[in-house]
């Protein structure tokens, strides 16, 4: 009768090692170096039998992922932080309930998937305010896509003003073809923002008559918000 299996690991060393016995099917091995490779092997233990283990299978290579880590933390506008990954996040993590900032700021409102999913927006309901000590951008839960967790879950950052100009990141026809959403990188000025004189419409010479006859904002918080 089968009562255990040992399971063998080998470094890139060539070093093997004993590092568990198991009864069930499954095994989750800690304690490694990410992007190395290790390689498993296992043997059934029958300790009626003579020999009592098997011979080992085939070794098979695993290399651990890399832990999702911020890379980047920087202000977009007054009420908006940006953070930067190391890599690519399910898009699970696009919740406000895995972030808060602290002193002052607590969970975002918002969070929306920027750097082609690298990275995510924060949007708090309140300004960010002028301090002299460091912010605290707190993170739970995350994890990457092979299900590797966030080792760091604490980061600290200084209030730095936002000197970089708005962007236009996307935009959206509407099947009517009579509407133009611009999706910019950051919250605009509701003046600004709807201000028909700051757009220029430059049309081709097959619609040389085409204009722009109004501008709305949409998502955009006036000053006093």
């Amino acid at each position: 009768m089968l009562i255990f299996y040992r399971i063998y690991r080998k470094n890139e060393a060539g070093e093997i090692s004993l590092i568990d016995n198991v009864v069930g099917q499954s095994y989750l091995d800690s304690g490694l170096i990410p992007a190395h490779a290790y390689r498993y092997a296992i043997a059934a233990v029958h300790l009626q039998e003579n020999p009592s283990e098997s011979m080992p299978s085939a070794w098979l290579e695993a290399i651990p992922d890399i832990p999702p880590f911020v890379e980047s933390i920087t202000m977009a506008g007054n009420r908006e932080l940006r953070l930067i990954f190391n890599q690519v996040l399910p898009s699970r993590f696009l919740s406000p309930g895995y972030y808060s900032v602290s002193p002052y700021l607590g969970r975002p409102n918002s969070a929306n998937s920027i750097a082609q999913n690298r990275g995510v927006q924060l949007r708090f309901r309140d300004e960010i305010p002028v301090i002299d000590s460091l912010f605290t951008l707190h993170l739970e839960g995350i994890f990457g896509h092979s299900g590797v967790p966030m080792q760091q879950l604490d980061y600290s950052f200084a209030y730095i003003p936002d000197l970089e100009a708005p962007r236009i990141i996307a935009t959206v026809i509407s099947e009517d073809r009579k509407q133009l959403q611009i999706h910019f990188s950051e919250e605009l000025a509701l003046s600004s923002a709807q201000y028909l004189g700051n757009y220029t419409l430059s049309c081709p010479a097959n619609d040389p008559d085409n204009r722009i006859v109004a501008v709305s904002a949409m998502g955009i918080r006036s000053p006093s918000a």
